[in-house]
């Protein structure tokens, strides 16, 4: 999955769009680009349709594959592209009950237009649920939530004997990602990413002051976590902090999952 990060981790949007086609080409994973205007954007989604033989609706995982402006977005997200790609790879292989569309995502970092564009696209009634994947090239416990979402019935399959499996911290928030789109149009959903485990106190005490209406930068000794410096052009943004085991973590993760869901 590095050597994927290591192709994909361009500042160029239509570098890293183009690479991204090759190695899903490369993989003989097919797909469809659904380029138009979306309201303020344009915007080119990337859909490798899986199991079409399973009725019209579908289950979504989804990693947005555009960057932040100026940054190679290596760990965000190339790295959750990478992770999908592998993913996608194994689902092609196997017997599967449901249908699925693994999805990458354009304008992520402008407004979520390519998760809209999907949504409204598909229509929201044809989606089961969404897993979106974000930044999982940096750290060793894996984030997810909101946690409300997991009493939907569509989450049944992820139990509390399968999280105590994996190093996995559920949180009551999200930090925000294309999760959000889903949210407002209430399709259940849920956030997977991954942190290094000194970051999940102050994760927590983040959450806990903006579900209070708190601003977190005025709480005294309650510094941003480290996973940050690896986004946006932080101080970490850069390739040689994505970690092949980050990855490796997640996949497992997200394959076991798949695993789960698709047991007759």
């Amino acid at each position: 999955m590095l050597n994927h990060v290591k192709i994909l981790a361009k500042s160029n949007k239509n570098e890293r769009f183009n690479n991204l086609l090759k190695i899903l080409e490369n993989y003989n994973l097919k797909y469809d680009i659904c380029d138009v205007k979306f309201r303020n954007h344009y915007v080119k989604n990337i859909v490798v349709p899986v199991n079409r033989t399973w009725g019209v609706k579908r289950f979504v995982l989804s990693a947005h594959y555009d960057n932040f402006d100026g940054s190679t977005a290596a760990n965000d997200n190339s790295s959750g592209v990478a992770v999908l790609i592998k993913l996608a790879q194994f689902m092609q292989n196997v017997k599967l009950i449901y249908r699925y569309d693994v999805v990458f995502f354009d304008r992520e970092e402008y407004e979520d237009r390519g998760s809209e564009q999907y949504i409204e696209n598909i229509g929201k009634d044809n989606i089961l649920g969404a897993i979106n994947v974000d930044t999982c090239g940096f750290g060793n416990t894996i984030m997810l939530g909101p946690v409300k979402n997991l009493a939907n019935s569509i989450f049944q399959f992820i139990t509390k004997e399968i999280l105590e499996q994996h190093l996995v911290q559920l949180i009551n928030k999200t930090p925000g990602s294309d999760d959000r789109s889903f949210e407002n149009v209430d399709i259940p959903n849920l956030s997977i990413g991954i942190v290094p485990s000194e970051d999940v106190p102050l994760i927590l005490a983040i959450i806990e002051c903006e579900m209070d209406g708190k601003d977190p930068s005025t709480v005294e000794g309650l510094r941003p976590p480290t996973f940050v410096e690896t986004t946006h052009n932080g101080t970490k943004d850069n390739i040689k902090y994505v970690s092949e085991n980050s990855m490796q973590i997640t996949y497992k993760f997200l394959k076991h999952l798949i695993e789960i869901q698709n047991q007759a």
